[in-house]
C-alpha cells in the first residue's frame, strides 16, 4: 500500500494540516484518494473542498452520490475506486429508489459518452444537478489520479481476509455516515475564485464556490511547473477528444503537442486520456530535477482537463 512515485509525508504547513483533521472529521479516515496530493498543499484543499461539498455533504442522499461514483469509476476501470465506493455505497442506508437508482447509474456511465441520450434528458431535477453532475466531475478527476499513484484496492490483503476486512469497513462507515457535517465549512481553506465556463451548470451556490477553488488550485499549481505552450497544445487537442481512449503507441502524443513538445506535457496529456499508460519511464522524464509538488501539479492539471471536457457534456 502508497503511494507510487510520491514520498510519503505527513501534513506540512497550516493549510495541510486544516485539510487532513476536516478529511479525517467529515470523511471518517486520511483516505489515500485526497492525501496523494499532499505534495502540493493547496491542490490538497481543492481536491478535499471538491469532494466534500459534492459527495459528503449536501441535499442529495449520499447513497445516490456514492452509486455514482462507483459507477464512473467502474466505467473508467480504477479498481482501487470501484472497491472503496462499493463499501462506502453498500455502507450507506437504504432507500425506496423505485428504479431510479438503475437511471442514475446508467446516466453516470454514460459521462464518458457525449452522444449518449440520456445525457441530454437526465434521471434527477435540476435542484440535485449540481452535487451529482459535481460528483461525476470529481470522479472523472479522481479515477485518473487513482491509477496513476495508488495500487489495485484499498483493501490490504488478497485471497479469503478480504471479506471480513471489507465487512469491518462497512460497520465503520455505517457509523460515520451518521454524522452530518455542515455544508460550506471547507470553503474558508481557500480564496474564492471563478467558477470556468465547463461548470456552468453548477450555478452559483456551494457547489460551485468549491468547483471553482479546486479548478484554481491546479490550474495555479501548473502555470509554474508546465509551460504554456504546451498547457495549450493539450487544451486544444482536449477539444477534439469524445471519451474514446487514444490508438496504442505514441504518435498521437507527437501530433497532439506539433512542436511543443515536452516531458510534462507529454505525462498531463498521458494523465487526461491514457492513465493506465503512465509509468516508471514517464514519470522519471517528467519529474527531472523537480521536486513530488511539481510531477503532483502535472499530473493533476492533466488529470482536470479531461474531468472539464466531460463536464462539457454532463
Amino acid at each position: 500500500m502508497g503511494v507510487r512515485y510520491l514520498q510519503a509525508r505527513a501534513p506540512d504547513g497550516a493549510l495541510a494540516r486544516a485539510v487532513d483533521r476536516q478529511l479525517r472529521r467529515d470523511f471518517g479516515v486520511a483516505a489515500e484518494p485526497v492525501t496523494l496530493h499532499r505534495s502540493c498543499p493547496e491542490i490538497f484543499a481543492g481536491v478535499w473542498i471538491a469532494l466534500r461539498e459534492t459527495l459528503v455533504v449536501g441535499s442529495v442522499s449520499r447513497r445516490r452520490k456514492e452509486r455514482i461514483a462507483t459507477a464512473i469509476s467502474e466505467s473508467n476501470r480504477c479498481p482501487y475506486c470501484v472497491d472503496a465506493h462499493r463499501i462506502m455505497l453498500s455502507a450507506t442506508p437504504a432507500e425506496d429508489e423505485v428504479g431510479g437508482a438503475d437511471r442514475e447509474s446508467d446516466w453516470a456511465r454514460a459521462t464518458s459518452l457525449p452522444d449518449s441520450a440520456i445525457l441530454s434528458s437526465p434521471p434527477f431535477g435540476e435542484g440535485d444537478g449540481p452535487e451529482l453532475r459535481g460528483t461525476a466531475f470529481c470522479f472523472h478527476y479522481i479515477n485518473r489520479m487513482v491509477t496513476i499513484l495508488l495500487d489495485d484496492s484499498p483493501l490490504p490483503f488478497q485471497g479469503w481476509i478480504r471479506k471480513p476486512i471489507a465487512f469491518a469497513s462497512r460497520r465503520y462507515f455505517a457509523r460515520v455516515l451518521r454524522r452530518r457535517p455542515e455544508p460550506g465549512d471547507s470553503l474558508a481553506l481557500l480564496p474564492p475564485a471563478s467558477i470556468p465556463r465547463q461548470l456552468a451548470w453548477a450555478g452559483e451556490g456551494r457547489v460551485a464556490a468549491a468547483l471553482a477553488r479546486f479548478v484554481r488550485s491546479i490550474e495555479g499549481s501548473a502555470e509554474r511547473t508546465i509551460d504554456r505552450q504546451g498547457r495549450e497544445r493539450v487544451v486544444a487537442h482536449l477539444r477534439t477528444w469524445l471519451g474514446s481512449p487514444p490508438p496504442l503507441g505514441g504518435g498521437w502524443i507527437d501530433d497532439a503537442l506539433r512542436g511543443a513538445d515536452s516531458p510534462r506535457a507529454r505525462l498531463a496529456l498521458l494523465a487526461a486520456l491514457a492513465p493506465h499508460r503512465v509509468g516508471g519511464p514517464e514519470i522519471a522524464a517528467a519529474r527531472g530535477s523537480g521536486v513530488d509538488g511539481d510531477l503532483l501539479a502535472t499530473l493533476s492539471w492533466g488529470s482536470l482537463q479531461a474531468a472539464l471536457r466531460v463536464a462539457e457534456w454532463i
